[in-house]
């Protein structure tokens, strides 16, 4: 369990990367209170693990990721939870953090991974 933030932060960086192939490689200047949102979630429930976080535009449209990606933000990332837990268990406890449940919670059933991010122009929820 991670108590500090910032040795979190230090930590996920690197599993916040564009991890493509033959792209960029970069990781973007990932938004603070993403980071914050993964760092409560990880406290509530650490039974995940990142799938994707920055993207960048080549490795967006490669996985068929929308124009205007909140990966290519920074302010997104794909989790999937541990095999002895559900999606809906990730979804329960980002609810409880208001960046995510304000934010979007969207069920990728074809991956079985979740995607939260922190838009801030309402709560948006899919594919549950």
């Amino acid at each position: 369990m991670f108590d500090s933030f910032d040795l979190f932060r230090r930590q996920t960086a690197p599993l916040m990367a564009c991890n493509g192939n033959n792209c960029c490689g970069h990781v973007a200047p990932i938004q603070p209170d993403l980071y914050y949102a993964l760092w409560r979630l990880t406290r509530l429930f650490p039974h995940y693990s990142i799938s994707s976080g920055f993207r960048c535009r080549t490795h967006n449209t490669a996985v068929g990721g929308q124009d205007g990606s909140f990966h290519m933000l920074g302010m997104a990332v794909d989790v999937i939870p541990t095999p002895d837990h559900t999606p809906g268990d990730i979804r329960s406890a980002a609810l409880r953090i208001h960046l995510f449940a304000d934010g979007g919670i969207i069920y990728h059933k074809d991956s079985g991974s979740v995607h939260l991010d922190i838009r801030a122009d309402g709560a948006y929820e899919f594919g549950w």
